[in-house]
């Protein structure tokens, strides 16, 4: 799926189906009254950390993220980062 098939679905999270980490994602912007924002926050917790990059502050465009497709739901763990006050993340909604 593409990023902005997700966001229409209503998906929250997805992640590329060939990224090697499997706990790496994309959270899309869903915001109260189906209404979705135009960036995704990626969440590569021990990459981004490693190189000194804080989780969820990679902000993208869809259209430049999701070019593509190949984008499938991701339902492992969510990232504690997610919570961060500086984050877009807490105003999104989830199903």
């Amino acid at each position: 799926m593409t990023l902005r098939e997700a966001v229409t679905a209503r998906v929250p999270r997805v992640r590329h189906a060939r990224w090697a980490d499997p706990l790496t994602y994309y959270r899309l912007p869903l915001l109260p009254g189906l209404v979705a924002g135009d960036w995704v926050e990626l969440y590569d917790d021990r990459q981004q950390l490693a190189t000194g990059v804080k989780p969820g502050t990679a902000r993208l465009l869809i259209s430049v993220a999701g070019m593509n497709g190949g984008f499938v739901p991701y339902w492992g763990p969510v990232s504690p980062f997610e919570q961060d006050r500086a984050n877009f993340a807490r105003t999104y909604i989830d199903f």
